[in-house]
């Protein structure tokens, strides 16, 4: 039951010591960590009476460590029951996909584990900050993961066909032999000129040997590499199925032309993001309305802060607020909090038409929907939306971070303001 977790409502239906509800501990870790505490306790035990988390009283019972996460557990604003949401989506519903990728994880392939792809984090975050297509990122992601339906995998998966290449030579075909290693070829490989294309060990799965080539690759070889593998691999599948393919040539030709144009638009693009980025300016609300930008920020202290500001039809600030919250395990549960402060904070300045700008498009998109999460983040959602029924008009609206400095300011700096929270007030 690992990747199954309680949401916390009124804490009633959930036993502390037996159910899975701290995000990044399941239950056996905390009984091994924690030996005083009851096996009967339950959730709401560790609420006041305001139906918060007790803080003294966490902090008596848990490590340091694990009071920190119990602390950034969200909590409904509203008496509802405790449930159980799947941890692997964002919603936390279970979904076929996720399902299927548990029970690859818990297989006996190494390069299944989490742990094992842990390993490469680095070149992960290289290859995603390269200039080049998603398509094509994903393509490479999808080698790495070893999910191309090359024919040795198609053979461990139980399905009748033999495991040698397609392209005519005997040997058995993996994800390392249909993009580098196949003898059809090592001419077109080395024609490009790329460090290690020629280099390899049949048995080495693919990740492994592109993480050994990656730093001998500059940020064009890096982008050459992927394009060529991917109009290899498109290739390999037309003689597969059509029995027929563009020559190796052609493909050469078709892909210096694609990164040749890939890095003259992203020229032009750089030039024109620093251009929006020197006329990019926060736009004033139509009276009635005010405008509460908000912000949540992990840069500075142990803890995220948040940063909110109050302001009129004409730009002027009316108020603003910087406050320190517990880290939540996930980003959006932080996003959607800061929302949640910045309303409190208009509703206790006593406006009644807001606008309430935000950079988070994923929780903003959430809220402008009639979607219902059963994950943690649900609980922060419908707490806004309750919210709202004390405002005249509410608007929600995604900008860019870049548009409303002051929040992001305040929230940076809330994580490790001694007076918290703080508040400015014209």
């Amino acid at each position: 039951m690992d990747h199954v977790a309680r949401r916390i409502g009124n804490g009633e239906g959930t036993v502390v010591m037996k159910d899975n509800w701290i995000p990044g501990f399941n239950a056996n870790q905390i009984r091994d960590e924690c030996h005083s505490i009851s096996d009967q306790l339950r959730v709401c035990s560790l609420l006041n009476e305001f139906a918060q988390w007790n803080r003294e009283q966490i902090s008596n019972l848990f490590p340091a460590h694990i009071s920190k996460c119990i602390l950034g557990i969200p909590l409904s604003r509203t008496p509802v029951q405790d449930s159980w949401y799947w941890t692997q989506t964002p919603n936390g519903s279970y979904s076929v996909k996720t399902g299927y990728k548990v029970l690859r994880k818990t297989g006996q392939d190494p390069t299944a584990s989490p742990d094992y792809f842990s390993n490469f984090s680095e070149m992960w975050n290289r290859i995603w900050k390269a200039q080049m297509p998603s398509k094509i990122k994903l393509f490479l992601w999808r080698a790495s993961r070893e999910v191309l339906p090359v024919r040795s995998s198609l053979l461990r998966r139980g399905i009748d066909v033999v495991d040698e290449c397609p392209l005519g030579c005997s040997e058995e075909e993996s994800v390392l032999h249909a993009l580098v290693g196949c003898p059809d070829l090592r001419l077109f490989w080395r024609k490009t000129a790329i460090p290690l294309t020629d280099q390899f060990e049949y048995k080495l799965p693919f990740i492994e040997w592109l993480n050994c080539a990656l730093p001998t690759w500059d940020a064009k070889n890096l982008v050459l590499f992927s394009v060529c593998a991917y109009n290899l691999w498109h290739r390999r599948n037309e003689v597969r199925i059509e029995g027929k393919s563009a020559c190796l040539e052609q493909i050469w030709v078709n892909s210096q032309n694609f990164v040749k144009d890939i890095f003259q638009i992203h020229t032009s693009e750089d030039c024109s993001v620093a251009h929006h980025a020197l006329t990019l300016r926060w736009e004033r609300p139509t009276p009635p309305f005010y405008k509460i930008n908000v912000d949540a920020s992990v840069k500075q202290g142990p803890d995220g802060g948040i940063g909110c500001v109050a302001r009129d039809g004409s730009g002027r600030v009316l108020a603003a607020l910087a406050k320190r919250v517990p880290l939540a395990s996930d980003v959006d549960i932080l996003e959607a909090t800061a929302i949640f402060t910045g309303m409190e904070f208009a509703r206790d300045l006593s406006i009644q038409d807001i606008v309430v700008e935000g950079d988070s498009a994923v929780v903003l998109g959430y809220l402008t929907s009639v979607v219902s999460l059963r994950s943690p983040l649900g609980l922060i959602l419908d707490n806004i939306r309750s919210l709202c029924a004390s405002f005249r008009r509410v608007e929600f609206k995604w900008v860019r971070r870049e548009a409303y400095g002051v929040a992001d300011l305040l929230a940076s700096l809330a994580g490790c303001m001694v007076v918290d929270p703080s508040f400015w007030i014209e």
